[in-house]
């Protein structure tokens, strides 16, 4: 454990045993502890995980090197990371698979248009070349030189260089060779060089690279000349040759302006080491040098999922998420002149857990910011929660409900934006004891909440005005689909209403099975951000009208108007044409949480942050009203919820007004009094601090 987590973790017990008015006494502490994090600068460290084509000389190959693994080692000791590659197949679907799957962040050797990506400024330009045999004798100055048209001439079958000949009237004496399959793939270059070498034909026009591999394996036999005109102006503009770019995710832009920093960094470097394989090259300008960057800015790093084939829907998850950063950036934008507070929100995008934490590790040791948000399910967030930890930085879980991260599990670090499942349990409740259900039967999958949770729940019955009993429960493993023993089981127990602690889609198979076998019992869904969503609160409603119907807690909804939820709610739909979604509200407050701790100056580190946000007398301004802030005791907000109610008429439709009227807010959960102390009231929803688990 890190000197800065040890002590973390010292302010956070401290706080346990300290009130609102001895808090100062620690302010001494939390200074000493601020300047023990600059240690901790030197053991920064991130991966640069780079796709390059694996057999692709003298470009890149994962046996031989080559210009490109050359180029990603200089970009990687320029940004002070540790490099390593993935070889793939590099064309478009190799591409976007690579990136959309999270098995890279980089593809490093691709053109300046490839769909689904974003590119870095070009690094080389490759031409087309006149390839000769030396003992020939031929020179040749351009597609228009005369000599041309006495020569046999090797190339492409439609490609650029024979389409620019055609264009000239140059076309009996073209040879168009066709590829050769090889193990490495198809292979275009060789047939139409072993031509000119063999003597089969006088000239061939190639691509460079190409060219120079065979020029370095055999050196003296051949003679390359760069093809002109470089863009042949004739019906159409043919470029007659190759841009090289590196390749990012569509929202990783931050990433792709640090390497374009880099490249102009080491720009001289990298052209000598590309001439060193004797590739042609064309002018390329050379990227702008960024400013240094500002130390006195405070970054927070929004680490979103995107969409990929293991993961259906988080592309819907991580563009919410996105967006509620936004609008958290525009309100900061609104409320102060940006020279007073200087803060800056940097988005990377992880299709994977695996590239959410190589994204932790960038955004804090490239970009220096001072908190991470993300954490969008159990297992990326405990990472992140880790990660942050180590590298004495805030982590802000968005996303998880896991109770073992405020639990066994938490970190000094880490704080809960993210409502509980203990918390939605507890709304739950709340609210059932103003109806008849007594007798419950408890269901729970493997990995959501730890195993015995039938007695969590047992004891918030135990707690609730009304008083309740599990009169069964049933664990059953993840992503199971097939639940009619439980149902079985459901009827045998006679309870009169089912908690339900699944998965999504298991949520909805459970949903259509159980309306199958027509019980009587209230089902009471225990949600996610994503069952939040309107989509699947619509496609709940489609599989199973009956057993969806019950009211469901949830952390935000778009139909909200008090305590500045309204404006909140209508600047985002006006914005995005979209509801407003949970992940949407949780990202937009922990960007807030960020930014309010800057505007008092408590956020030029970890630990003044954590100071300042842990402290049980902070109310956040994030449009849920007053008592909002974060538990001392295990870093979870401290926040009200909403019970929602799905229309069963509803029509669904393109409109935004359509999706917003799918659901309703019913009413709050907990319930304000008058009289009563706001603090106690929300503390009512999940552990508090007698009972938590969570040591530090």
């Amino acid at each position: 454990m890190s000197i800065l987590l040890t002590m973390l973790t010292n302010v956070r017990a401290s706080a346990r045993r300290t009130n609102a008015t001895g808090w100062s006494s620690l302010v001494a502490l939390v200074v000493l502890l601020a300047s023990s994090s600059t240690a901790l600068a030197g053991e920064h460290d991130w991966e640069l995980r780079v796709c390059a084509a694996f057999h692709n000389p003298p470009m890149s190959s994962s046996t031989d090197g080559g210009v490109n693994n050359d180029i990603a080692a200089v970009l990687a000791d320029e940004l002070g990371a540790r490099l390593t590659f993935e070889w793939i197949l590099l064309d478009r679907v190799g591409v976007q698979r690579s990136l959309h799957r999270g098995t890279c962040d980089v593809v490093i050797g691709i053109g300046e248009s490839v769909t689904g990506v974003v590119s870095s400024v070009p690094y080389l330009r490759v031409p087309y070349v006149f390839l000769t045999r030396s003992d020939r004798g031929i020179d040749i100055e351009s597609l228009d030189d005369p000599v041309l048209r006495e020569l046999t001439i090797a190339t492409y079958p439609t490609g650029l260089p024979s389409v620019s000949l055609e264009n000239r009237g140059i076309v009996e004496s073209v040879r168009e060779i066709s590829p050769i399959t090889t193990p490495q793939g198809l292979d275009r270059d060789t047939p139409v060089i072993d031509a000119v070498v063999d003597g089969s034909v006088d000239v061939a026009i190639v691509y460079g690279a190409a060219a120079a591999r065979r020029a370095l394996a055999e050196p003296g036999l051949l003679t390359i000349v760069p093809v002109t005109p470089e863009l042949d102006f004739g019906p159409t503009i043919l470029p007659l040759y190759r841009t090289w770019t590196i390749g990012v995710r569509p929202h990783d832009v931050d990433f792709r302006q640090r390497l374009n920093v880099a490249l102009a960094a080491r720009w001289d470097e990298i052209t000598e080491l590309i001439a060193g394989y004797g590739v042609p090259q064309l002018r390329v300008s050379r990227p702008p040098t960024a400013p240094a960057t500002d130390p006195g800015v405070i970054r927070v790093g929004v680490i979103a999922p995107s969409q990929t084939r293991e993961a259906h829907g988080m592309e819907l998850i991580g563009e919410a998420a996105r967006r509620g950063a936004i609008l958290a950036e525009n309100s900061i934008a609104r409320a102060v002149d940006r020279d007073d507070v200087r803060f800056e929100v940097l988005f990377a995008s992880a299709p994977s857990h695996d590239s959410a934490v190589r994204a932790a590790e960038r955004l804090t040791a490239l970009h220096g910011v001072q908190a991470i948000v993300g954490g969008f399910d159990d297992e990326e967030a405990e990472a992140l929660s880790d990660l942050a930890a180590a590298r004495g930085v805030v982590f802000f879980n968005v996303g998880s409900g896991a109770p073992t991260l405020r639990g066994s599990l938490c970190r000094p670090t880490t704080l809960h934006v993210a409502a509980s499942t203990d918390m939605y349990v507890d709304a739950i409740v709340i609210e059932a004891a103003r109806s008849d259900a007594s007798d419950w039967f408890v269901l729970t999958e493997d990995g959501l909440v730890p195993e015995g949770y039938d007695a969590r729940v047992a004891a918030a019955l135990d707690r609730s005005a009304r008083g309740g009993s599990v009169v069964g429960s049933a664990r059953v493993p993840a992503r199971q689909f097939v639940y009619f023993d439980v149902l079985d089981a459901i009827r045998a127990s006679e309870a009169a209403a089912v908690l339900v602690v699944l998965g999504t889609e298991a949520t909805d198979q459970f949903l259509v099975q159980y309306e199958m076998m027509g019980l009587d019992a209230v089902v009471a869904v225990v949600p996610n951000l994503m069952s939040q969503t309107r989509p699947v609160l619509l496609r709940y409603r489609q599989a199973a009208p009956r057993a969806s119907a019950a009211p469901r807690p949830a952390v935000w909804d778009t139909t909200l108007t008090e305590h500045g939820a309204d404006d909140l709610n209508e600047r985002y739909t006006s914005r995005n044409a979209e509801p407003m979604e949970g992940v949407s509200w949780t990202t937009y407050a922990a960007v807030m949480s960020v930014f309010q701790a800057t505007k008092v100056g408590a956020a030029a580190d970890a630990a003044t942050m954590l100071a300042y946000l842990a402290d049980d007398t902070t109310e956040l301004d994030v449009a849920k009203g007053p008592g909002v802030g974060y538990r001392s005791w295990n870093g979870q907000l401290r926040q009200p919820l909403y019970l929602i109610e799905v229309d069963p008429e509803a029509a669904w439709g393109s409109s935004v007004s359509a999706r917003v009227a799918l659901a309703r807010v019913l009413e709050v959960v907990p319930m304000p009094r008058s009289g009563s102390d706001v603090r106690e009231r929300l503390d009512r929803l999940g552990d508090d601090a007698a009972t938590s688990d969570c040591t530090f």
